[in-house]
């Protein structure tokens, strides 16, 4: 009887010990299972789409210029800001001359002109760093169909446009129509601009170096590279002349030093006759400028002081002879002035 109820109790003592370390294994996992994500859960998460976050703009590009416009103007669209990496964006196929010139920042709008008008206008602000850079992308896309205006020396219209320059920035504003009414509100825009945002107003020295004798004023334009196809030239301002019914142009770079200027002249000499030019004997008028004749045109390169200079795309030498010299001796003028 005894040993009956022993193993009855050790039985019982059995049963309770494994209903223990069964309930004790059940928590076990439940504690651990709360930390664990179910496969659907993280899938959902992996698909949904969160808005990507945009690109924090520098506190100097959210400088907004225009601030205040005309009270009959309705922006259309809220400011866009584009720098050097991302120019091509918004002026895609002419962003390299922009930034070979060098380019800062461009800011655009679009306005309506009233409440219940269709027409629109968009006003580009191209922030080139100096007026020296606004001029050479004003010069260089200066159109031949253009008309002066009010707003500046380098500035003009067209139909539907404005272009022009103001300190260092380089400014057009488009409209959707040709009308009167449009361009009278684009008119209002771009002299609201010049009000708000003030320049220091600075001369190009380089404009006043070119011989006035037969000079179209115009024509005067800055190559901010590459000028006549070699790689090695940049900043270099070109003039037309007509003298004697005849057309050729003149052109002038200054470098740094007068050694720089020599050196620059020597190598663009040597460009011209790798690529088929005909060294020419040089004038006594002129005795250490190199001529080139090429593509049936004559070129004299010489350099005065830190310029480098000389007059191209000549058809008789005699011409072009006569406009070097005069612009050797405007430059060495100038030169000693200083």
């Amino acid at each position: 009887m005894n040993q009956e109820a022993n193993n009855t109790g050790k039985l019982e003592n059995f049963l309770s010990l494994f209903i223990l370390l069964v309930l004790a294994t059940i928590a076990t996992v439940i504690f651990f299972q709360q930390f664990r994500y179910s496969p659907a859960i993280l899938q959902t998460e992996q698909m949904v789409s969160y808005p990507a976050k945009r690109a924090t703009v520098p506190e100097t590009e959210q400088i907004s210029f225009l601030k205040s416009f005309p009270q009959n103007l309705t922006p259309l669209s809220p400011p866009e800001v584009f720098g050097p990496l991302n120019l091509s964006d918004k002026i895609d196929g002419k962003a390299g001359l922009y930034l070979s010139a060098g380019f800062k920042r461009l800011e655009s709008q679009r306005f309506k002109t009233d409440k219940n008008s269709t027409a629109w206008m968009e006003i580009f602000i191209y922030d080139m760093g100096n007026s020296e850079n606004a001029f050479s992308v004003f010069s260089t896309q200066q159109r031949d169909d253009g008309k002066p205006t009010d707003l500046g020396q380098f500035s003009y219209r067209t139909q539907n446009a404005l272009y022009w320059v103001h300190g260092p920035y380089y400014l057009e504003i488009i409209g959707s129509t040709p009308t009167e009414e449009n361009m009278a509100a684009m008119q209002l825009l771009a002299q609201a601009f010049i009000r708000n945002i003030k320049v220091e107003t600075k001369s190009i020295a380089e404009r006043n170096l070119f011989p006035s004798n037969g000079l179209d004023q115009n024509s005067i334009v800055l190559i901010p590279d590459n000028a006549f196809g070699y790689e090695g030239f940049d900043r270099v301002y070109i003039a037309g002349y007509k003298i004697n019914d005849a057309e050729l142009t003149a052109f002038i770079s200054r470098r740094k030093t007068p050694l720089q200027a020599q050196k620059l002249a020597s190598a663009y000499h040597r460009f011209l006759l790798a690529f088929g030019g005909e060294k020419q004997a040089s004038s006594a008028l002129i005795p250490d400028a190199r001529v080139v004749m090429i593509l049936d045109t004559y070129e004299i390169i010489f350099s005065q002081g830190p310029y480098t200079a000389g007059v191209r795309e000549a058809t008789d030498t005699a011409q072009a002879v006569n406009l070097a010299v005069t612009l050797k001796k405007k430059l060495e003028k100038n030169v000693l002035e200083k």
